[in-house]
């Protein structure tokens, strides 16, 4: 990746929490490199009401990827409020 592109991505890393940029010749398929940090991932995942977070490593997948593993369901189903 070309260094201009990189210190796009590392400055809206910094700023947000999140950096993205396709790669040359996959402007179609929206495919390219981005980094987020576990910050930005727990607060867009925080403002969802219909999932949960199970799982979250730092490099756990190839000693360079996060993994955060979600399950699609409501809050409110994984207790009982009358049973508290």
């Amino acid at each position: 990746m070309e260094r201009g592109r990189w210190d796009n991505i590392l400055r809206d890393y910094y700023r947000t929490g999140y950096g993205y940029h396709v790669y040359p010749g996959r402007e179609a398929q929206e495919y390219g490199l981005s980094m987020t940090s576990p910050g930005w991932v727990f607060e867009q995942l925080h403002s969802r009401d219909d999932v949960t977070t199970l799982f979250h490593a730092e490099k756990a997948w190839h000693g360079q990827h996060n993994v955060t593993a979600i399950v699609k369901r409501h809050l409110h189903t994984w207790f009982d409020p009358t049973a508290l």
